[in-house]
């Protein structure tokens, strides 16, 4: 079983087979969140008392310019958020609530 946490559309604990890839394991936890970043994967593996942790591209592997690794029960696999993706949310948002407000202000005869 490996986890998959962070920003993933359902972070859990998921069976792996013998084959499984990185890849795989995000599709298995839904994909990435609106905030998630493609770019900060991490791959946290336990080898001994050591654990060994690798940051991956998924952009980068599904445009085949990096290597899919393989993905072993007991792996965590940690998706961190986008710093610019979190602020252009905080953005529309924003926007969003100051647009809303100039409707309900234009509205005549109230």
């Amino acid at each position: 079983r490996i986890t998959v946490d962070g920003e993933v559309t359902r972070a859990g604990i998921f069976p792996v087979s013998s084959n499984s890839s990185l890849i795989d394991a995000i599709a298995l936890a839904g994909g990435f969140s609106p905030v998630g970043d493609a770019g900060k994967v991490f791959v946290y593996r336990n080898i001994g008392q050591n654990t060994l942790v690798a940051n991956y591209n998924v952009e980068q592997i599904r445009a085949g310019k990096s290597r899919n690794p393989r993905i072993y029960g007991g792996d965590k696999i940690v998706v961190f958020a986008s710093k610019s993706k979190i602020a252009l949310n905080n953005l529309k948002d924003a926007l969003g609530v100051a647009s809303s407000a100039a409707r309900i202000a234009v509205i005549p005869g109230i």
